[in-house]
């Protein structure tokens, strides 16, 4: 088919400013960068206590909701959060906590045995934990931090009506050196590590403070 000159020309040039326009587009667009999914991980430690006869039900932990969702939070400022889009925790806080905390309770050797809240094993104790803070301090430029702070309750069920034991709170604050994904998510490991320890510490004392007020109800 003919056409003039010109505009043959023209549209040519068009065509290619066009390729053009699209090529130097793809070069400079760059991949996303992939996400990295992270999990708690701690062990305990040390001996076993002395086993009671009591048995523990762990209820599901709850997080806070301003941290009970995948992404890791970072404070920024007095009221400043952010979530990181692509450093995320592989399962919710909650349900990874919950298993933590009853394997924990378990391989301390104190309770006869330790359940969850699906069991037919009626249980003596119950444990209910609470995360209140769960983010990386970023306020301080020069040193980040982890904060991990949680209670607990502590509730006897042996009888007629449950009745409150009393409650245990942890809260800790690790420095970390660098402020990859990674290290902050070894400093949250060894700060719940010792959160862990000091539920179980407080489980004991709790149980040593019933039992002494029973003998003391029992002398005459």
């Amino acid at each position: 088919m003919w056409m003039p000159l010109g505009r043959g020309i023209l549209g040519v040039t068009l065509m290619l400013l066009l390729l053009g326009l699209l090529g130097a587009g793809c070069q400079l667009s760059k991949p996303y960068p992939a996400k990295r999914l992270y999990q708690f991980v701690v062990k305990r430690s040390g001996a076993k206590d002395e086993a009671v006869g009591e048995v523990l039900r762990v209820r599901p932990v709850q997080v806070a909701p301003a941290y009970g969702g995948k992404g890791l939070v970072t404070r920024l400022g007095a009221s400043e959060f952010v979530s990181d889009y692509y450093s995320e925790w592989l399962t919710s806080p909650g349900e990874r906590l919950t298993t933590l905390l009853s394997d924990w309770m378990r391989q301390s050797g104190r309770f006869r045995a330790v359940t969850g809240s699906g069991s037919a094993l009626v249980a003596t104790r119950v444990l209910e934990c609470f995360v209140d803070e769960l983010y990386v301090d970023l306020r301080d430029q020069g040193t980040p931090r982890t904060v991990l702070s949680l209670h607990a309750r502590v509730i006897d069920d042996s009888g007629a009506l449950p009745e409150s034991m009393g409650t245990i709170i942890c809260r800790e604050v690790e420095p970390v050196e660098g402020a990859s994904a990674a290290a902050l998510v070894a400093g949250w490991n060894r700060s719940l590590a010792r959160a862990l320890a000091q539920l179980e510490g407080g489980l004991v004392a709790l149980e040593l403070g019933r039992e002494g007020r029973r003998e003391t109800e029992r002398t005459p």
